[in-house]
């Protein structure tokens, strides 16, 4: 009661200040300043989103089946769903004036904002609960720490800033955006249609879960389910691509830099829900790195990390998509939903980026922008790899064991690749370290390989594509005009 009595009185205040200096003092929530201010907010918030994905909350975790089915956890899913719409739109209305979005803001983020914020009495019991993991998996950790993570006050007063800081944001641009908010009839349908794709990237991977269950669709390679991924995943690029190719250059930067946000949260939600938080946990697999990869070369507009993202990331996340490193469970279990979401993810942004023309084609010089990212990027997880793994060998402190880029653990290469496993028995050992002489680099060597491959194909489709544009165009300047 007390959280609902002091949220109320500071959103009042909140709603009145921005009222105050939107009608009595006349200040121009349009204007320059206003504009720039509010965008560091917005950066702010995005952040402090972002941070709350590694606090312990045992709603966003794997749920077994027996949990799931004594759960009934519809409406908290909902309501946690419908607000993870905040967390795109905000940053894209700060940054881009476009009238659906300012609409998709007001209509609809606002109303889920507040119902979140109405459903804390909920929600609470989940960030609170011993069940939750995030940064209380570090082992160490003191357990004064964990239990100040779970406090119900400390996290009641995090919970109603953060509410308190996207209602503030949402009603400054309704104040702000107040003209471009009528309707007329024919933005009746994309006003839904954008509504419903913002929903569909705001999906988290932990929602289906409390919706479907694992389901009996079982994912596994070659199954049916694998094969229907395949087939969502290329409708989704020749849909989105046949419906933002003659839309402005804004627009499908807003498209491509939303799916790249729902990107950046789908991945790190794995913090939320994961074991303990160990060196393997870190963001350095070439698809973890993907994840964060893609919204900063939209960002910075960078010709040669998209180089690096439309070869390296696409053919990386094409070999994980094929080989399918997964548990062969039901489709909705946790981890088959951030295995789908992630990888298809890293396939079709970059994809779109060169179908869209946000970035040029391809050209032969390019190659050596994937060639030196990768192998910079090998030699450091080498180098990490085998130092920490040697650690854990020498100490038996398996919080440093870890297997990057799959060539460091036999195990799992034998479950993959079984010819392969067969090649770590060839072993140097360099003091405390191991190295495998043959594995590695097999590994370097293959991945360049599969790479280079992937680096033609894409250019030589390029190259097709402005054949038969040139070929279309020549032909419609040689047909007389009609009279």
């Amino acid at each position: 009661m007390l959280f609902y009595i002091f949220f109320s009185l500071a959103l009042l205040a909140t709603c009145g200040s921005l009222a105050y200096l939107k009608f009595i003092k006349k200040i121009d929530f349009n204007g320059e300043k206003c504009r720039r201010v509010m965008q560091v907010v917005a950066v702010v918030y995005f952040v402090l989103a972002f941070l709350n994905l590694f606090l312990p909350d045992g709603f966003a975790i794997s749920k077994s089946v027996e949990e799931l089915a004594g759960m009934n956890a519809v409406y908290e899913n909902t309501v946690r769903w419908l607000n993870g719409t905040c967390l795109i739109v905000i940053p894209l209305v700060a940054f881009y004036d476009d009238k659906c979005l300012k609409k998709v803001a007001a209509y609809f983020c606002l109303p889920a904002s507040l119902l979140y914020a109405y459903s804390y009495s909920v929600i609470i019991r989940s960030l609170t609960s011993e069940q939750g993991r995030g940064v209380n998996t570090i082992r160490f950790a003191g357990e004064a720490f964990k239990a100040f993570m779970i406090n119900e006050t400390f996290r009641s007063v995090l919970f109603g800033l953060f509410c308190l800081l996207q209602v503030g944001i949402l009603a400054f641009f309704l104040l702000k955006n107040l003209k471009d908010l009528k309707f007329a009839k024919e933005e009746i349908l994309p006003f839904a249609l954008v509504s419903l794709g913002i929903l569909a990237l705001s999906i988290s991977t932990y929602t289906p879960q409390y919706y479907v269950g694992y389901t009996d669709l079982i994912f596994k390679r070659f199954s049916l389910t694998h094969l229907l991924v395949f087939v969502f995943m290329t409708a989704e690029i020749v849909l989105l691509y046949f419906a933002f190719r003659n839309k402005p250059r804004e627009v499908k930067r807003m498209l491509l830099i939303a799916m790249s946000i729902s990107l950046l949260f789908q991945f790190n939600q794995v913090f939320t829900s994961s074991g303990e938080l160990k060196v393997q946990k870190f963001p350095l697999q070439l698809c973890n790195i993907g994840s964060y990869l893609l919204l900063i070369l939209l960002i910075l507009k960078s010709e040669k990390l998209f180089h690096f993202a439309i070869v390296v990331n696409v053919v990386g996340a094409l070999i994980a998509m094929i080989v399918l490193d997964v548990e062969n469970k039901g489709i909705g279990f946790f981890w088959n939903v951030h295995y789908i979401l992630e990888h298809t993810k890293l396939i079709v942004i970059p994809i779109l980026c060169l179908l869209l023309k946000e970035f040029e084609p391809l050209k032969i010089r390019d190659i050596k922008h994937f060639l030196i990212g990768f192998a910079s990027y090998f030699a450091f997880v080498w180098v990490l790899g085998t130092i920490c793994n040697g650690i854990w060998q020498a100490t038996g402190n398996d919080y440093f064991k870890n297997n990057f880029l799959f060539m460091f653990d036999q195990k799992a290469a034998q479950g993959l690749l079984p010819a392969v496993g067969e090649l770590f028995n060839i072993v140097w050992d360099l003091g405390f370290c191991k190295i495998y002489p043959v594995v590695q680099p097999l590994v370097f060597f293959a991945f360049n390989g599969f790479c280079i491959v992937g680096f033609f194909a894409i250019y030589f489709c390029g190259k097709i594509g402005e054949k038969v544009k040139k070929a279309e165009k020549e032909k419609k300047e040689a047909e007389p005009a009609l009279v």
